[in-house]
């Protein structure tokens, strides 16, 4: 008579090689908490596989009772194995509560933020500001007109009178008034800039908080299914336990697995519930009002770019490095403008005068009064002679802004390469969780592939964020 097979000294081992290389593993417990979980559904896979191995050797010289005991345990073990795919291809609606395609986009929310933002609209006044300076600069100074009367009558003098009418005007010398222009426009395009830099960062805020929130709810939704496999894993183990199969410890350990997973799962909700918390922060909505997002595409666009392209890109397209610039192009118009100001302005004016006197006439011509009227017009130049003041403390701190931009600029621009590395390490994270799925796609049930489909789908979210929160 042959030995009966012992699946429990296969299965022990299976459970101990798999504790050892938990402990020597990485301490990366989400990648590890969802590893181990797939491994403890692969033993449901295993036992399935002894359980069948079991009927490759000679029936015929067992005893009927041990036959019947074998037919038993088959017939559970392949109920189960049915069972579990059944249980598992349920699609679990949990991330429903939060996901919907009536739901909102990412584009939607960017323009609901543009609309409610307090902040958003109090930079766009920067622009009405910014364009009325550029009005203003345009204007030429507005002439003068002063007027004079005086007559002695008003202290019970002579009927007596002066009248004085003036006009001046200030013209503007070294270009004055061309380099103030060139400085308010120069003004309204980096405060252009400025405000599209603005609204930039809040769009990459917005679709990061986005790609975290789905990706939570598809990792709340993969954690689900493997929860329900593991509570069928442990349905069975507990049956083939009542059969002697296995240890308890193996059961023990299954259990030990299930209640980690559940743990896990709630961890998570409660980072997709904060997430979408702050995403309402975010767009400026109340906190009580209710918010559904649109399930994202499962693989980001792709861009075949280089290094050296997108670095290009980004030196070309980034709001931020615009104004930089801007600001380089404004500090040196600045100092063209201050140094225009130590040029003295030319004041002319025209004045008419109107003068009556009264006088007296001596007796041996008759007496009486004689009023002698003249009329009298008179030009003047007036000229600021830029002895103490030339204008010193201007050109300074214009010379230190323009330093100071470009300074910001050179940063900026040493910095654009940071989206590359980010966007690198993301997509190798990517690929590698995509590759663990396609090596276990051979050995697992295809509901086990799926769970880490939606895994990887999280990561190419993640990693497609890195590139359009930085705009390049």
């Amino acid at each position: 008579m042959m030995d009966k097979p012992q699946p429990r000294d296969m299965t022990l081992t299976f459970f101990g090689h798999w504790r050892r290389k938990s402990d020597t593993a990485p301490t990366n417990r989400t990648a590890d908490s969802n590893l181990n979980a797939v491994v403890a559904v692969l033993l449901l896979a295993f036992a399935a596989t002894a359980t069948q191995a079991q009927t490759t050797s000679p029936t015929s010289s067992l005893a009927p009772q041990q036959t019947a005991t074998l037919a038993g345990t088959r017939t559970i073990t392949s109920d189960a194995n049915s069972t579990a795919t059944a249980v598992l291809q349920v699609p679990q609606v949990s991330s429903s509560q939060y996901t919907d395609v009536t739901g909102l986009t990412a584009e939607r929310l960017i323009e609901t933020g543009f609309d409610r933002r307090a902040d958003l609209l109090a930079a766009r006044q920067r622009l009405s500001i910014a364009g009325g300076r550029a009005t203003q600069a345009g204007l030429r100074p507005n002439p003068t007109l002063d007027a004079e009367y005086g007559s002695p009558r008003f202290l019970a003098g002579e009927a007596e009178q002066d009248l004085s009418i003036g006009v001046s005007q200030v013209f503007e010398t070294g270009g004055k008034r061309g380099k103030r222009i060139a400085v308010a426009r120069l003004e309204l395009a980096q405060t252009r800039a400025e405000v599209t830099a603005l609204e930039r960062l809040f769009a990459s805020e917005v679709r990061t908080s986005f790609a975290r929130s789905i990706a939570f709810s598809r990792q709340l939704d993969a954690l689900e299914r493997l929860v329900g496999a593991n509570v069928e894993l442990v349905r069975v183990t507990n049956a083939r336990l009542g059969e002697g199969d296995v240890a308890p410890l193996d059961l023990n350990l299954v259990r030990l697995e299930t209640d980690r997973l559940r743990a896990q799962v709630i961890r998570t909700r409660a980072d997709l519930e904060s997430e979408l918390i702050s995403l309402r922060a975010l767009v400026g909505f109340e906190t009580t009002e209710p918010l559904r997002l649109a399930p994202a595409p499962d693989r980001p666009p792709r861009l075949d770019l280089s290094l050296t392209e997108l670095t290009d890109l980004a030196l070309r397209e980034r709001a931020d490095l615009q104004a930089a610039r801007l600001g380089e192009e404004l500090g040196r118009a600045r100092i063209r403008l201050a140094e225009s100001g130590a040029v003295p302005n030319v004041g002319a004016s025209v004045r008419f005068s109107r003068s009556r006197e009264l006088f007296d006439l001596p007796a041996r011509l008759g007496g009486g009064d004689l009023s002698d009227s003249d009329n009298e017009l008179t030009f003047g130049v007036s000229v600021e002679l830029p002895i103490f003041n030339r204008n010193q403390g201007d050109i300074a701190t214009a010379s230190g802004e323009r330093v100071q931009a470009t300074r910001v600029r050179e940063f900026l621009e040493a910095t654009s390469g940071a989206t590359w590395h980010l966007l690198t390490v993301a997509a190798a994270r990517r690929r590698k969780l995509s590759s663990c799925t396609r090596r276990r796609s051979c050995r697992v049930p295809p509901i086990i592939c799926e769970a880490f489909g939606r895994l990887t789908t999280s990561a190419n979210i993640l990693s497609s964020t890195w590139l359009m929160s930085n705009d390049v």
